[in-house]
C-alpha cells in the first residue's frame, strides 16, 4: 500500500490520494490549551471597559472585542495555513521543535514558558479582583 499513511511514493503513473485539509487526533489536540488561552482575554474587559472615556457602553465594548477576536482568528488562521501550505508535514506539531537546538531557539523556547508563567496568573488576578 502507498499514501500518507507510510509516505511511500505511489508507482509510477498513479496519482498520489489527496491529503486531507484537516485531521482531528491526540496531537492536534495538545494545541487546544494554547488556543483556548489565546482567546481568553475575557478577565481584561471590566479593567478596559472602566479606563475608556464615556459612552463607552457594554454594547460599544461588545462590538469592540467582537472586531478584535475575528481579527485575532483572523491572523491565526493565516499564519497557521501559510505556514501547513508552505511547509506541509515537515512542521512538527509543536513548531520550536522543527528548529534547530540553538541558543536562539532555546531563548524563544524559554521567553513561551516566561510569556504563559507570567500572563496568565495577571488575568486569573484581575478576574479575582472584579468578583469582589
Amino acid at each position: 500500500a502507498y499514501g500518507p499513511q507510510n509516505k511511500t511514493p505511489p508507482p509510477a503513473g498513479i496519482p498520489a490520494p489527496p491529503l486531507p485539509m484537516f485531521v482531528l487526533t491526540a496531537e492536534a489536540l495538545v494545541s487546544l490549551p494554547t488556543l483556548t488561552f489565546c482567546f481568553s482575554s475575557q478577565p481584561l474587559f471590566p479593567p478596559a471597559l472602566e479606563t475608556l472615556h464615556q459612552p463607552a457602553t457594554y454594547n460599544h465594548m461588545n462590538s469592540v472585542v467582537d472586531v478584535t477576536m475575528y481579527l485575532t482568528l483572523a491572523l491565526h488562521l493565516a499564519v497557521g495555513l501559510s505556514g501547513a501550505l508552505a511547509f506541509g508535514s515537515a512542521v512538527a506539531p509543536n513548531v520550536l521543535d522543527s528548529l534547530p537546538q540553538t541558543a536562539p531557539v532555546l531563548a524563544a523556547r524559554l521567553g513561551v514558558v516566561l510569556a504563559f508563567a507570567f500572563t496568565f496568573p495577571m488575568m486569573i488576578f484581575l478576574c479575582r479582583m472584579h468578583l469582589r
